[in-house]
């Protein structure tokens, strides 16, 4: 992964940080809307919690998440070529978030206009 994100246990090995990975995909898969009703009966049931429990556990791994990414460096920061090839990375491995998706949207305009693979990635029209 090209930002860095620092915890004590596990250094800067991103992929098998734990510590960051799990909150990561708790935010994403809430994002994504994978707990709906169906889902969080399910979890009460084979947790023995509440709905309010599960809720703030969700809520507690946003919360590391957001925390983790106040720690990296802004995309701002990165010139924005320099990010389209770490995005076409993700997206080459599969592992392209919904948060990296949006914001390779945000930098369509600036994927070259031959660019196939970033361009039908963040969704702009063929010929556009």
């Amino acid at each position: 992964m090209a930002k860095k994100c620092w915890c004590p246990k596990h250094g800067n090995r991103n992929w098998d940080n734990d510590c960051l990975q799990f909150p990561r995909l708790i935010a994403e898969l809430n994002q994504a809307g994978a707990f709906n009703k169906k889902v969080m009966r399910a979890l009460c049931e084979s947790m023995e919690l509440q709905p309010g429990d599960i809720d703030e556990l969700i809520n507690r791994a946003e919360k590391k998440w957001d925390n983790i990414k106040a720690l990296t460096p802004s995309v701002d920061a990165d010139p924005p070529r320099k990010r389209l090839e770490y995005l076409r990375g993700e997206l080459r491995a599969e592992r392209l978030s919904y948060g990296e998706l949006a914001e390779l949207q945000d930098l369509a305009s600036h994927i070259a206009p031959g660019d196939v693979e970033l361009l039908e990635a963040a969704g702009v029209p063929e010929g556009a």
